[in-house]
């Protein structure tokens, strides 16, 4: 526009999107000749408005979704970002951040998972005895598939109350924590005796799918701006209790926070900057030299390098050194990610359409949508880092997971630099997440922020595969379970050898992967600038749990709170896994029942 400086990168996205083909080349000669001087401005803070963000994500989504309506434009936009400081982030080496100043030491004797004595010496006989009772209910497959179903007809018949009692002294109180952040108080106490830490998620559901294999997954329905606020409020209690911990996790879900509908917008919108690069790429050597970039060009304006001519070579040079700051000669994928931002594409005029994508522009009440969960993940942010305490994203469904990825990612880069706070989550049944993971390492290296994520094998596994099959691709996931441990553990020494400052949570209820992780701890010794963590569910897994914490390593449970009728959805899934994984469901169980036979019949 007439008196306004852009950017080669804003010059080069509005090119290369335009709908009108046969003006592309044009229009880019004509902006750059009106500007003699073309100025670039650095941007030291990323904007944490999602349209202006940048992917890396390697999935394969859906290409058409409709705009979708603000429910209400006074609740769109509850909360001001401008309201809400912003610290100064240090560049760097040295920190007064707490988060980079703890180095627990632990003992390295061997490991024994089966010593009951020793698990369970912090648990009452009751306690056992309830845990022998769920274990043994999660083995009745017929009970375990038609639990929804049944827990409906007991809500029906007993009543609200009575259901809630019974099922909160029975599978609530075995998985989760409590009703409110008040409720877990003495449950972190008991945690801490054994040396275990708590992470904090607020696990109320509104809503829960099920996929044709009868599993269930965790979804947020979207009920309006104002259940987002809640939903905000909730996560800072959360929070706020996490602060007085030692070192505090707090767990939160992105789609909770916003309209889920609009992160599938996004997220495909993202992938369509990805997959630019990959046009570029001809050779498919993952780098675009000055040669790829003008034919790439001249093919996505619809003409030939030939029939239409580009702007002079020296003035795409010009442009093409944007991108490639180091002179090089060569643009790599985690630099074209940096530089060709949304707020480019976005701005770019006319365009009603991405190329061959069906994807509509976004519209105005769209943005409000975005400005309003962002403001709302930035308040979050804000209070982790004021208390101290690191915030795990979690996934979800891989058409969702470009969007969080970026969400994750601009914390990070904003708030990563002084300590670990945001940690993103890799799900390592996904084929593509070597891919992801290196890249993640690599761009922390290279913007000098701390690489912060938690390991985790998969959850969505079947809702995947079914999606998958009906949409006609390929499945995004690992097709046995061998290699998903195979992917799982390569990941975790890579993230451990990487020269750079890191936290890694080893989420896994796998007892070879926690054997695994403490070997590698022995070859890469855990410093300030390499920290790992060991997650398992609250009620699961506690042979290894508590024998980590009674020899000093940093572990921790993942401990859901919520209103019981609000929290069944979580139990169910918590029955189905361990239904699904009888051989393991049936170890913990035979470890439980050996301690209860101890204790009551020991002469």
């Amino acid at each position: 526009s007439k008196g306004r400086k852009s950017s080669p990168q804003s010059l080069i996205a509005m090119s290369i999107l335009l709908n009108t083909r046969a003006c592309s080349c044009a229009f880019l000669r004509t902006v750059l000749r009106s500007n003699k001087r073309i100025t670039v401005y650095p941007i030291s803070k990323p904007s944490l408005s999602l349209s202006r963000f940048y992917s890396s994500t390697q999935t394969s989504l859906p290409v058409t979704s409709p705009p979708l309506p603000v429910t209400s434009a006074s609740a769109a936009v509850p909360i001001k970002t401008e309201s809400l400081p912003i610290q100064e982030q240090q560049e760097s080496e040295e920190s007064d951040d707490p988060l980079t100043k703890e180095v627990p030491h632990h003992d390295e004797s061997q490991l024994d998972f089966t010593d009951t004595k020793e698990i369970f010496k912090h648990k009452s006989t009751l306690q056992l005895i309830r845990a022998y009772f769920v274990f043994l209910s999660c083995s009745i497959r017929p009970l375990v598939r038609n639990s929804g179903s049944l827990l409906s007809l007991s809500y029906k018949i007993l009543g609200d109350k009575l259901t809630d009692y019974l099922v909160r002294q029975t599978f609530f109180a075995h998985f989760c924590g409590g009703t409110s952040s008040e409720d877990l108080k003495p449950v972190i106490k008991h945690l801490e005796q054994s040396g275990i830490g708590a992470i904090l998620d607020f696990a109320a559901e509104n809503d829960v799918v099920t996929n044709p294999t009868g599993t269930v997954a965790r979804v947020y329905t979207y009920e309006g701006e104002m259940n987002c606020d809640r939903n905000m409020y909730d996560f800072l209690k959360s929070i706020e209790t996490a602060g007085k911990m030692k070192e505090g996790f707090t767990a939160i879900k992105v789609t909770a926070l916003g309209n889920p509908e609009l992160l599938k917008r996004m997220s495909i919108f993202l992938l369509q900057i990805r997959r630019l690069f990959e046009e570029f790429d001809r050779d498919n050597d993952a780098r675009i030299n000055f040669d790829d970039f003008r034919k790439g060009l001249a093919q996505r304006s619809g003409k030939s390098h030939d029939d239409v001519p580009l702007p002079e070579e020296s003035t795409l040079r010009h442009i093409f050194q944007q991108f490639d700051p180091d002179r090089s000669g060569f643009i790599d994928h985690l630099t074209w990610t940096s530089k060709l931002k949304l707020a480019d594409i976005d701005n770019a005029q006319p365009m009603d359409v991405w190329p061959g994508s069906g994807l509509l522009k976004l519209t105005d009440e769209e943005k409000i949508l975005i400005d309003a969960l962002m403001a709302r993940l930035a308040r979050i942010t804000e209070a982790a880092v004021k208390n101290n305490v690191r915030l795990l994203v979690d996934a979800e469904q891989s058409y969702y997971q470009p969007a969080i990825d970026q969400v994750a990612l601009n914390l990070q880069r904003r708030y990563n630099k002084t300590g670990p706070h945001i940690f993103n989550t890799y799900q390592c049944y996904m084929t593509h997440s070597e891919k992801r993971i290196t890249n993640d390492l690599n761009r922390a290296k290279r913007e000098g922020f701390w690489f912060a994520g938690k390991l985790v094998r998969g959850a969505y596994m079947e809702q995947e595969r079914s999606l998958a099959q009906k949409n006609g691709v390929e499945s995004p996931i690992f097709s046995t379970i061998e290699e998903t441990h195979a992917n799982y553990n390569k990941m975790l020494e890579e993230i451990l050898k990487f020269d750079h400052k890191t936290n890694l949570m080893v989420a896994s209820h796998n007892q070879e992967t926690v054997e695994i992780t403490t070997r590698l701890m022995k070859k890469y010794p855990i410093n300030a600038k390499r920290r790992i963590f060991f997650g398992q569910l609250f009620g699961m897994a506690d042979n290894l749990t508590y024998t980590l914490g009674h020899h000093g390593y940093s572990v921790y449970k993942y401990l859901p709170y919520g209103p019981v009728h609000e929290v069944v959805p979580y139990l169910i899934r918590r029955a189905q896994e361990n239904a699904a994984v009888l051989d393991k469901a049936k170890f913990e169980r035979s470890l439980v029942w050996r301690e209860i036979k101890t204790r009551l019949f020991a002469q």
